[in-house]
């Protein structure tokens, strides 16, 4: 039992930072083939930890509908890149958990000034 506890943290704790390294990529990444091949990069890292396809990734049954990424643009404020998981189910000891809108990461776009040009009139 302790080790079936222990195999539902360690994928918790990986979710949470593959959400978070996929946000800190997005906030870098440039935006140069438009905002969707963007946001399918960004799902990609979340999940297999590149940009590029994988074969599977790092939690099993985690997929790129499961990965929202936005790209949140607010008057006067620079745009921020958030990365949240929706709606995937993992397996624990005590229990199925669902996640809707958490782990989620955030962090402001530094990336190509593309961004920029869609940006609310202040």
């Amino acid at each position: 039992m302790a080790g079936r506890y222990a195999w539902g943290v360690y994928q918790v704790d990986t979710l949470h930072t593959m959400v978070d390294a996929a946000a800190r990529f997005g906030a870098t990444a440039p935006l140069g083939e438009g905002e969707e091949a963007w946001k399918q990069a960004v799902r990609r890292q979340a999940i297999c930890g590149k940009p590029g396809p994988c074969a599977s990734g790092r939690l099993p049954g985690l997929r790129e509908s499961n990965i929202r990424v936005e790209l949140v643009r607010e008057a006067g404020a620079p745009p921020m890149v958030e990365v949240a998981v929706e709606g995937f189910t993992l397996p624990t000891p005590a229990g199925d958990r669902i996640f809707h809108g958490k782990p989620s990461a955030r962090f402001p776009y530094t990336g190509a000034a593309a961004a920029m040009k869609n940006q609310p009139d202040q």
